[in-house]
């Protein structure tokens, strides 16, 4: 389908579907573009861990750990430019990203009880396991919770606009 088509037809449809349209659009690009970096990242991490310094005590948490990260330059991005509440499934999202942050308070709760312990942080010079699933947690807990607040923002705008 070329550009003129598609411009054809975004001016027969309602503007609501259009608007979710170009959403999805630029989610799509930003989703490419973390995973992009995703795996330009853990292939760069795999290869220090096993040739040069082996600073993580488990390849996967390391990996685990940039997924995040990545997770977060996602949504951050689609927040910067308006994609990341869609026009339709708000509902969705609340309870999908309501229950990632109840997850991850779970789930940190567990690590949190052996945070007095002597080899929680670095354990044999390595970053431990259960340190980076920590904060694997608490980041994952930061994006719930940011996820939450755009959504929420973006409802109430929109109720403030609807009565103008």
């Amino acid at each position: 389908m070329s550009f003129k088509n598609f411009d054809d037809n975004i001016n027969n449809a309602p503007e609501k579907t259009v608007f979710d349209e170009r959403q999805k659009v630029l989610q799509l690009r930003f989703g490419v573009e973390a995973l992009s970096i995703f795996a330009l990242a853990a292939f760069i991490c795999c290869a220090s861990l096993d040739f040069f310094y082996k600073w993580a005590e488990s390849s996967t948490c390391a990996v685990l750990l940039i997924a995040v990260l990545c997770l977060i330059w996602y949504l951050i991005r689609c927040t910067a430019k308006g994609c990341m509440a869609a026009v339709s499934g708000k509902r969705a999202q609340k309870i999908s990203y309501i229950l990632v942050t109840v997850n991850s308070v779970l789930q940190s709760l567990r690590f949190f009880f052996k945070l007095g312990e002597e080899d929680f942080i670095i354990k044999d010079g390595m970053l431990s396991i259960d340190f980076l699933f920590f904060v694997c947690g608490i980041l994952l807990f930061c994006c719930g919770v940011f996820s939450l607040c755009v959504i929420h923002n973006e409802e109430k705008r929109n109720e403030s606009g609807e009565q103008k």
